[in-house]
């Protein structure tokens, strides 16, 4: 093709122009899906399971953990009860969903269809006990969960059957502010660290066929 391009071939011009496009196309799709590998790695590990327990470990993946969650809004009234307390054991607010990640991200991927427009994550927090009968909209005993360390910690800790997750969403853009944490060494998530990811189409091409096209061969 170079002999024929160096004649002054038009032809094998934009043959080799077709091949090079589609040899990079087929590069850069083959990069994203190692991005999409290596993440999915790093979720495992952080997960605790390593090389070491490969075997069987998709298995594990596909069945996930089972939770349920609680959204809880600070500008509706009836998310708290008379002592200000977020009121997690609400049957109607509950949402029942499978975390396959063990990690903030994997649990803020099962809140999304759930999140009203406007809103975002602001706190999650896990019930490390069943509620009290006394008091059964409560559990005695509950942590934030900030990192994916402490996820994963939680996950394994956790006495509470079903294991119940709290998941506080910021104000409304035009609402009064976020009130600061009441604990000073605690902090929110930023408004924007759970942000959906943005969707795009990107529809399967025939390589063979785009190749034909721009060298005008049939």
């Amino acid at each position: 093709m170079r002999v024929q391009i160096a004649a002054g071939s038009e032809f094998h011009k934009k043959a080799m122009e077709a091949l090079l496009q589609d040899c990079m196309k087929k590069k850069s799709e083959t990069a994203k899906n190692l991005v999409v590998k290596r993440a999915l790695k790093r979720a495992r590990m952080d997960d605790g399971r390593g090389d070491e327990d490969r075997e069987g470990s998709d298995e594990i993946e596909d069945q996930g953990t089972t939770v349920a969650i609680w959204l809880a809004d600070p500008s509706v009234v009836g998310h708290r009860d008379a002592n200000n307390n977020w009121i997690w054991n609400e049957r109607a607010r509950r949402k029942l969903v499978v975390v396959h990640l063990r990690t903030l991200d994997g649990i803020a991927v099962v809140v999304y269809p759930y999140l009203p427009v406007g809103r975002n994550i602001r706190e999650i927090l896990g019930a490390l006990e069943d509620p009290d009968p006394a008091a059964p909209t409560i559990p005695p005993d509950w942590t934030h969960l900030r990192t994916d360390a402490e996820v994963v910690a939680f996950l394994q800790m956790t006495e509470s059957k079903p294991i119940r997750l709290l998941v506080v969403l910021h104000r409304a853009t035009r609402g009064p502010p976020n009130t600061p944490p009441p604990n000073p060494l605690e902090s929110y998530f930023p408004v924007d660290k759970f942000e959906p990811p943005d969707e795009y189409d990107d529809p399967a091409e025939d390589s063979n066929a785009a190749m034909h096209n721009i060298a005008g061969v049939a």
